[in-house]
């Protein structure tokens, strides 16, 4: 009976390492892709930024264009 507890204790060993490697992949995994998602947030940020200045640009300048056009 020892022999059987023994061999089952060991079993559980092996599969809490290999549960371990498992978990620490993906950990490094999410790290990764939390590095990706800042990068992507960064660049999201000066586009937003860009779209607001052109967005700004367009109502100062299509009224007049308008006007001009029109006379």
């Amino acid at each position: 009976m020892a022999q059987k507890d023994t061999k089952v204790n060991i079993g559980m060993a092996e599969v809490n390492i290999d549960l371990a490697k498992h978990t620490s992949f993906l950990a490094r995994a999410s790290k990764e892709d939390s590095a990706v998602m800042r990068e992507i947030a960064v660049e999201t940020k000066k586009d937003s930024s860009s779209m607001k200045t052109v967005a700004v640009l367009g109502m100062l300048f299509l009224p007049s264009t308008l006007l001009a056009v029109s006379f």
